[in-house]
């Protein structure tokens, strides 16, 4: 009775925003209320398993990137690191970090080397 009773809701809510009854930001705020609230009850759900087999970040090869600020003893390997501006926070990749201050390529702004923050690496804590 309670998967029905989501899934009905669940189908409301995406043609609304399907159909342009209702702005992003009001769909994605009564799509987590939804979930919250049917919280057991979506994982059931046979479009919700398939919706995050699609969206898996190991799926699609993306991997959540955590970043740390930058130390004397950071090094980069082979494949280079991914740094973050602490001005707009763009992130650019980087083959070595043999310099003392770099440009940032979207901002524009010169920034020290232990101001940016690096991607957190396997012996990094």
């Amino acid at each position: 009775m309670k998967l029905k009773e989501y899934q009905q809701k669940r189908a409301s809510l995406d043609d609304a925003y399907l159909m342009g009854d209702i702005s992003l930001s009001d769909y994605a705020k009564d799509s987590l209320n939804l979930d919250f609230k049917y919280n057991q009850f979506m994982y059931e759900d046979e479009n919700y398993k398939q919706y995050k087999e699609i969206t898996s970040p190991n799926r699609n090869g993306l991997e959540e990137v955590i970043f740390v600020p930058m130390k004397k003893n950071s090094k980069c390997r082979r494949n280079g690191k991914l740094i973050k501006c602490p001005k707009c926070g763009k992130t650019h990749r980087v083959y070595h970090l043999a310099w003392s201050a770099l440009q940032c390529l979207s901002c524009s702004c010169l920034v020290n080397k232990y101001d940016w923050q690096i991607e957190k690496g396997t012996h990094e804590k």
